[in-house]
């Protein structure tokens, strides 16, 4: 049974990895269709804590991974809180101009999970030539994909707002997913996602975004 035991734990891993990851592609006529599916509210909830964005920095950090962030942000939104759980890695950054800490109805989250295997430079460029329905844009360094109309894994977010703008962008061996809601755009998506920044150098800013957001979750 001993030599049985690290391959089981090994797919025990995975599939819950798997479970707890909010994007992923599915078949629809032989195209890919993209999903912003969260983990299960309450089991998710159960294993996280809150924490404040100093914590958070600093135990990422920790585990040698250097988180990027908005350094700017529309519509007075402010962090309202940040949710981590270990292991597997999930992070839920929220972000809200009315206090809203659920992350299935506040304007703006941000999941932040391991990916080691990102979609390719080459691939995501193509998208812009063969997608009609998302494309891609240069962000830093990196590549952000954007999907202006991806369903939500939340039922009552579904019914309550039904599709809504969604990006996908990979930095240092991380996902981030990062969607929004109403009063929020697709052109304020997309002024988020230029705006990200490595965490360091965004925690060392001193404008009036960060400035709330850390007195929002301290």
């Amino acid at each position: 049974m001993r030599r049985y035991t690290i391959p089981l734990v090994l797919a025990a891993l995975l599939l819950l990895s798997i479970s707890l990851s909010q994007f992923f592609l599915s078949a629809n006529n032989g195209r890919e269709q993209a999903r912003f599916e969260p983990p299960l509210y309450e089991g998710f909830m159960l294993q996280a804590k809150e924490v404040s964005l100093d914590e958070f920095i600093n135990t990422m950090k920790s585990h040698g991974i250097e988180v990027v962030l908005p350094t700017r942000l529309p519509k007075n939104l402010v962090i309202s809180t940040i949710y981590y759980k270990c292991c597997p890695l999930v992070a839920m950054v929220v972000y809200s101009a009315r206090g809203e800490k659920d992350y299935r109805y506040a304007e703006l989250v941000i999941e932040i999970a391991p990916n080691p295997f990102p979609l390719s430079e080459e691939h995501l460029q193509q998208l812009n030539n063969t997608a009609v329905d998302e494309y891609v844009i240069k962000v830093g360094k990196g590549y952000a994909r954007i999907i202006p109309k991806a369903p939500f894994g939340d039922e009552e977010r579904n019914r309550l707002f039904g599709p809504q703008p969604m990006a996908i962008y990979w930095d240092g061996g991380l996902e981030y997913i990062i969607g929004v809601l109403p009063p929020l755009s697709l052109e304020d998506l997309e002024y988020v996602v230029r705006g990200l920044e490595k965490a360091s150098w965004h925690h060392e800013k001193t404008g009036p975004h960060l400035k709330q957001g850390l007195a929002a979750v301290s």
